[in-house]
């Protein structure tokens, strides 16, 4: 009894994932989670002992080269199949490693940098660990989570955000440690590259690293110059890994590359992100599978004053706060999101997403419990209203996020919430009528074929749609005469999805296979880079291949 009360704090930690998630269990594979095990021939044919194709070859088709993600899907795959049940069981242990591994960073940090200076404060919660429970908590009941943990193809984000706490943990205790620091520096360095292996994004650890070292203790960690020394050797197979990685992904046509803008306008672009981030954050409403963004105007819109104000409140917090938990909370926020801004090369991402928010979010959490701390110790009065505000933060994330993790169970549940929160959005409408017509759901995908004013433009749109239920409905004829007009745009101008790929299938079905082939090669030279569209065409020239083969 007495173990179970002294760890009750870190027990709630290890469950309040499982009572939250619970419902991600029953998931299906949504959205991107097919294109890695099911429109995929490279990652199911492998097996866990195949190190030198998983560590040294993408395992999809758009060259997306994670290892240690795709040797963790290669497992599961091995032991799960098609059963996404088992997937989700790894995505919420993930989520709950994390927590746990965050609670005891965080209670070295919060011990170190706040309460060793504290000891002659008498209230209760200026005892570490209650400190540190908050911050955990609210981190892990946070609405933004439900992407990386209900979301398959979100384990990278666990991984990256697990090896991320676990490095940065390490190279702490080796900063503040006299005994056994070359133990912590080699395990330190270790999960520093699995981060890496786990996402780029790790690239943020570059100057998170320094920042704990800055916060550390003077006594035990090394002098300025033999630290920096350091730093560079071990982040030389970091360059090279990151050289690696751009090499293999330059192979590969990018997708969906946006129209360029000027450094200027990357800038702004840059502080609307952190300003929608910021503010997402503290206010997680509406919750949607990816947001719309006006990715290249330059328009100075409530985004753009959000993240001016967001920047100046964290740079002054930055240069002027001496408090070290606050520098380093402030300093979490703003490098984990720097990734995500695309200041450099080319932009490919029009759309922001919760998951970008998986490591920044924790600064927002620290500095939040700081404020309840500063209520709690400066007036009695102060303390029950400090309490009641915790509480109530905590019960209504939680309950947002019981309320969302539903959107993940299928397609068309999550493009239908994310239509549903942003109607206008015309990725919302295309993505929801996509869904419906491959969920089978006919007579919905034509309500909104016919109604949604959206899919007037490009001409191309709603012809596409039209065509593909009456392919699904069994209206060949129908559907090759209503589609050859959207393919004939396609092919000239390169849109997607491939308009070829119906087109194709219903002249199988009538029997013409020499137009069908045409069409599938159309669709193989496009313009566009789409692998996903590309391997459906190269599966039913496949398919046409056999067919002939027993006619003969």
């Amino acid at each position: 009894m007495n173990l179970v009360k002294k760890n009750f704090k870190v027990l709630l930690i290890l469950f309040a994932p499982i009572l939250i998630y619970w419902q991600a269990l029953s998931g299906d594979f949504v959205l991107d989670d097919r294109t890695y095990f099911i429109e995929n021939d490279i990652l199911p044919a492998l097996k866990p002992w195949q190190l030198s194709h998983i560590f040294f070859k993408p395992s999809n088709l758009w060259g997306e080269h994670l290892p240690l993600r795709d040797f963790f899907y290669v497992i599961e795959y091995n032991l799960f199949g098609l059963s996404p049940y088992g997937y989700h069981v790894v995505s919420l242990g993930l989520y709950i490693l994390t927590g746990y591994i965050l609670y005891l960073f965080l209670s070295e940090v919060y011990s170190d940098t706040v309460y060793s200076q504290l000891k002659n404060h008498n209230p209760v919660f200026y005892k570490a660990e209650i400190s540190v429970f908050v911050v955990t908590i609210l981190y892990l009941v946070h609405p933004s989570h439900v992407e990386t943990v209900a979301y398959i193809s979100g384990q990278k984000d666990l991984l990256v955000a697990l090896f991320s706490f676990l490095t940065m943990f390490l190279f702490y205790k080796y900063f503040n440690s006299r005994a056994g620091k070359g133990r912590l520096l080699s395990l330190g360095i270790l999960t520093y590259y699995l981060a890496f292996f786990s996402k780029l994004a790790a690239v943020s650890l570059i100057l998170m690293i320094p920042v704990l070292w800055n916060i550390s203790s003077e006594e035990h960690r090394l002098k300025s110059k033999r630290f920096f020394a350091v730093w560079i050797i071990i982040n030389l197979p970091v360059v090279i890994w990151i050289l690696i990685y751009k090499n293999i992904l330059s192979s590969y046509n990018n997708m969906f590359l946006l129209e360029d803008i000027d450094i200027l306008g990357r800038i702004i672009r840059a502080v609307k992100m952190f300003g929608f981030y910021a503010t997402h954050a503290l206010k997680p409403l509406p919750l949607s599978f990816g947001y719309p963004f006006d990715d290249v105007s330059v328009d100075l819109d409530k985004f753009f004053w959000a993240g001016i104000a967001v920047e100046v409140i964290f740079l002054s917090l930055l240069i002027l706060q001496r408090k070290k938990i606050i520098f380093f909370a402030s300093a979490i926020f703003f490098i984990f999101l720097i990734p995500v801004m695309q200041l450099f090369g080319r932009l490919n991402n029009a759309s922001l997403y919760d998951r970008y928010l998986s490591i920044s979010l924790l600064g927002l959490c620290i500095l939040f419990e700081r404020a309840l701390a500063v209520m709690f110790v400066n007036a009695k009065w102060l303390r029950f209203f400090a309490l009641s505000i915790f509480l109530s933060v905590v019960i209504a994330l939680s309950i947002l996020t019981l309320l969302y993790v539903p959107a993940f169970q299928s397609d068309i549940e999550s493009t239908r919430n994310s239509y549903e929160k942003f109607p206008d959005w015309p990725t919302s409408s295309f993505n929801y009528t996509y869904s419906l017509i491959e969920g089978g759901k006919l007579d919905k995908a034509w309500d909104m074929v016919v109604n949604e004013e959206s899919f007037s433009s490009p001409l191309w749109v709603r012809e596409y749609f039209k065509g593909w239920i009456y392919l699904q409905r069994g209206e060949f004829g129908q559907s090759v005469s209503t589609l050859a007009y959207p393919a004939m745009l396609a092919s000239g101008e390169g849109y997607f999805p491939f308009p070829s790929i119906p087109l194709g299938k219903a002249l199988i079905a009538l029997g013409r296979y020499e137009e069908a082939k045409q069409e599938f090669q159309r669709a193989l030279s496009s313009k566009i880079y789409q692998p996903l569209e590309m391997y459906k065409s190269r599966k039913e020239l496949e398919k046409i291949a056999r067919i002939k083969s027993k006619e003969q």
